[in-house]
């Protein structure tokens, strides 16, 4: 009976990952796979399946359109896997779709301020104690929470005193 070598195991997923993901980038012509980013692979411990995690930039239509393309290319990607990695078996390919990104890219517009590009998918299944996931924002449109220039009293970069300074003088010269 062979060890199970660890190292060789993570290798190996590098290596599938990145032969997949040039597979996919050079030799497959479907337009709904054009924007799609291979995250990780995870190898079971007897090489039989690969579980392809990937985003997509888009909704959750664009996803499950990715999935069914990726899904019919897995003979082929599978077939041209072959003659790059050098295994009795090869994996059966399993795709998965990576929420992670999507999900990051949702809370870092939320915490910007915008209006989320990202569509809220299943995000209500998670709990949001500090509020981040929900969808208004704390600060209204067309208010300003801060003020642009130095406060009152304070000197400007040049360090003469602002125009907003409490003695009233003016500091443009006449």
């Amino acid at each position: 009976m062979v060890r199970f070598d660890p190292h060789r195991h993570e290798r190996l997923e590098a290596h599938i990952l990145r032969t997949l993901s040039s597979l996919i980038k050079e030799e497959v012509k479907d337009p709904r796979l054009s924007e799609v980013t291979l995250i990780r692979v995870q190898l079971s411990r007897d090489y039989s399946v690969a579980k392809i995690d990937f985003a997509i930039r888009g909704d959750q239509e664009a996803e499950e359109a990715a999935l069914a393309a990726l899904e019919k290319a897995s003979g082929f990607l599978r077939g041209r896997l072959a003659e790059f990695v050098n295994l009795r078996r090869i994996p059966e390919l399993r795709w998965r779709i990576d929420k992670n990104i999507s999900h990051m890219m949702r809370i870092s517009q939320l915490i910007e301020g915008g209006e989320p590009t990202v569509p809220p998918t299943d995000y209500d299944q998670f709990e949001d104690p500090y509020g981040l996931l929900t969808r208004g924002t704390s600060v209204q449109k067309g208010e300003e929470s801060r003020k642009t220039g130095p406060a009152e009293g304070e000197p400007n970069r040049a360090g003469e005193p602002s125009e907003n300074s409490p003695s009233g003088k003016d500091s443009s010269p006449d």
